[in-house]
């Protein structure tokens, strides 16, 4: 098989064609390589960024929370004294509270007494105006009283 100068130029050209756009799409990966590359590092730097920031944040939130525990370790002491002053009321009140129920018991008792003692009385000032009547009713019958 024998090539010819025109199949030769050809066959040159193709390969040269092919090469170029071997090249090229080398050309293209490498920036496409690069473009992608770039962004990863715009994104990573925003990431590193974005956590620097958050862990920023969280470092405050951290020493706002131990200022908190801090001033609530220094309030627990006035606290405790207070509930315990607040308690020692509580009890004063509670031994009022049954020292005035003992009393009120007691008033009830002497309540019911006397009420008991007034129905006996008016028992006996019934009884008495019954025999008053009949001892006058008896001694009007025996002896004639004229007014």
């Amino acid at each position: 098989m024998i090539i010819n100068k025109r199949q030769w130029i050809h066959r040159i050209t193709a390969v040269l064609l092919i090469v170029m756009t071997g090249m090229a799409a080398t050309v293209q990966m490498t920036s496409a390589a690069e473009n992608s590359s770039a962004k990863k590092s715009e994104n990573t730097s925003t990431s590193l960024k974005e956590a620097q920031q958050e862990k920023a944040a969280l470092e405050k939130a951290l020493e706002k929370a131990k200022q908190t525990i801090n001033e609530l370790k220094e309030s627990k002491g006035d606290v405790q004294a207070k509930v315990n002053d607040l308690n020692t009321q509580l009890m004063n009140i509670s031994s009022r509270i049954t020292a005035l129920e003992n009393q009120l018991a007691q008033k009830n008792q002497e309540l019911t007494e006397k009420k008991d003692q007034i129905e006996d009385t008016k028992d006996q000032l019934e009884d008495a105006k019954k025999a008053g009547r009949a001892a006058v009713c008896g001694h009007e019958s025996a002896h004639t009283v004229y007014v």
